[in-house]
């Protein structure tokens, strides 16, 4: 008997729809016991119910929607935790994910496409033995979802459309997420009242939100997909020395640091007129009274308390002797904070390693390390295996691009929490997903020209 037509068309939305009604419909019946002790939990119903129909509609709709306002809602979302530290917030990582394995059902090729996502796939695999193994299991949980959202948030650009070439939307709709958070850390600024931290709970996480902006705006500028010219080249050109004055009103210097690296080492890949501008920038940053001051912070004695830098190493140092006792598995994910109380000598609270390889190597052991840095093993392989381009190293304005920002994110990971900030790796790892499409989405890595938004 023949197929009645639209049949084919009908089915995978039919059966998305029921998985996703399936899984939603388990989600809520586990979240009314906690709704009954936080009632913030409820509004996690309608939400999701919107964003369940939209998904099914029109997939493209809500991603847009997730990556334009996730980076304003840490305010929002703090206020529906509870003493278990969980909130609205944990909807909504279930909510990524779900949405993920659903799309992954109509391509699910892209699953297991080497190297990158096998390579993520061995992370989460190894974090999810450590999640068993610790000594915390509701923050071990927390931290697990996190980075499985991560890994959606870098799975969405090709999931929602594998075959078309919407790159230019994507960025765009990045660059244009970053306006309303600049906009509110700028009144922070002008208000006064020392560090900004503009929608964020703390200035660092600002500070890195700001270098991924910064590193984007740029990303237009400077690679050969975009060119823009006249008054939309200028308003970029303008916004990208405004995100550097905010960046500098968070006295963050990790991230000062960070930012600095991706323009000097952009330069070195491609355009030596940025190793110049670095250097320059370099010298002249120390006029600004409020830099210079962060600056000789890190060199100044205190005698009744230890500076930044001087902290960090005394928790680095503590935690040696107990990643050795556990080299290879870890203590368990989620388990740094509340081992530590038992082994810093500064912090008898208990603090994070402000080291992400190191938290990563207590919690999970060398085999969650290895297999984190394999990841960015990855995600380079892919970036360096693209047509080759110009400049002394053989590569194009677009791969100096990513592979610069790569270098603030791994070196600025050695001296702050950076994988622990939910937020900022959303936009981080969707940005990321965005440049890789092309290597993930089908066999013959063709995508079409889009004629418009997804």
């Amino acid at each position: 008997m023949s197929m009645m037509p639209g049949a084919s068309m009908i089915r995978p939305s039919v059966f998305v729809s029921a998985f996703l009604g399936v899984m939603l419909g388990s989600l809520f019946l586990g979240l009314l016991p906690l709704a009954a002790l936080h009632p913030f939990f409820l509004l996690a119903v309608p939400f999701l119910c919107v964003f369940f129909l939209v998904l099914v509609l029109k997939p493209a709709a809500v991603v847009a929607l997730l990556v334009f306002s996730r980076a304003l809602l840490d305010p929002l979302l703090n206020l529906t935790r509870g003493d278990n530290s969980l909130g609205f917030g944990a909807v909504l990582n279930l909510f990524v994910v779900l949405m993920t394995l659903s799309l992954a059902l109509r391509s699910p090729a892209l699953f297991f496409k080497p190297p990158f996502v096998k390579a993520w796939l061995v992370f989460l695999a190894v974090c999810a033995v450590s999640v068993v193994r610790s000594p915390a299991p509701v923050p071990a949980l927390k931290v697990f979802f996190n980075l499985l959202s991560y890994w959606c948030m870098a799975m969405l650009p090709s999931l929602v459309d594998p075959k078309k070439d919407d790159e230019k939307f994507w960025v765009r709709l990045l660059v244009v997420s970053s306006l309303l958070p600049a906009l509110f850390a700028g009144l922070r600024l002008v208000q006064g009242g020392g560090r900004i931290s503009g929608t964020f709970t703390h200035p660092n996480i600002l500070a890195f939100y700001l270098v991924w902006a910064i590193a984007a705006v740029f990303y237009i500028l400077r690679s050969e997909s975009f060119r823009p010219t006249g008054p939309g080249r200028t308003l970029l050109a303008v916004y990208v020395p405004g995100l550097l004055a905010l960046l500098l009103a968070t006295g963050s210097r990790n991230a000062w640091v960070g930012c600095w690296l991706f323009f000097f080492v952009y330069g070195l890949l491609r355009e030596r007129k940025y190793v110049f501008i670095s250097l320059a920038a370099l010298l002249s940053v120390f006029l600004v009274s409020d830099v210079a001051s962060r600056v000789t912070d890190l060199f100044a004695y205190q005698a009744h308390r230890l500076n930044s830098f001087e902290w960090r190493l005394e928790v680095w140092k503590d935690s040696l002797a107990p990643v050795r006792e556990k080299l290879f598995l870890g203590h368990g994910l989620g388990s740094f904070r509340e081992l530590s109380a038992d082994f810093l000598f500064s912090e008898r609270q208990g603090a994070e390693a402000h080291n992400a390889y190191l938290q990563l190597l207590f919690e999970t052991g060398l085999a969650g390390l290895l297999a984190y840095l394999a990841v960015y093993k990855a995600v380079a392989g892919l970036v360096r295996a693209e047509r080759r381009g110009g400049g002394l190293f053989g590569i194009s304005r677009r791969q100096a691009v990513i592979l610069s920002y790569l270098v603030f994110y791994l070196v600025s990971s050695f001296a702050d929490n950076l994988l622990y900030y939910l937020a900022f790796n959303w936009c981080h790892w969707f940005f990321l997903g965005v440049m890789l499409k092309p290597a993930l989405s089908g066999p013959s890595g063709r995508l079409r020209r889009a004629a418009g938004p997804p």
